[in-house]
């Protein structure tokens, strides 16, 4: 969006910016928009912190992606079957499903032959 420079204040901001934004806050303070502003404990370190919205559970964004990352490492690299060899053995990334690269070229020959593909 281009502005010309009688819509802009000294600045360089868009005029009446600040003063909407206040407006804006000073409106949801008297909603009730920051009800959910009250004390819980954190996911991750358990510290006690006042959240400023509902869906507020970490005290810090590093606290939630570490707690991210926890769960995340949990349901996904889980042990499991190689498809071609039935090899077990355990991901280094969620959609590995070969335990080493000649196992996934030897089940895309077996695919491509099934198929009645030619491969390269």
């Amino acid at each position: 969006m281009w502005f010309t420079p009688n819509t802009l204040d000294d600045y360089g901001y868009v005029k009446g910016h600040y003063e909407r934004r206040v407006a804006r806050e000073r409106k949801r303070k008297e909603s009730g928009y920051y009800k959910a502003a009250r004390k819980v404990n954190c996911l991750e370190c358990g510290k006690e912190f006042t959240r400023l919205r509902k869906s507020g559970l970490y005290c810090t964004p590093r606290c939630g992606d570490n707690h991210r990352r926890k769960e995340k490492s949990k349901e996904l690299y889980l042990p499991k079957p190689c498809l071609n060899c039935g090899i077990v053995f355990k991901p280094d990334r969620p959609r590995l499903n070969y335990c080493k690269y000649s196992c996934y070229r030897a089940d895309y020959r077996k695919r491509k032959k099934v198929a009645g593909e030619s491969y390269t």
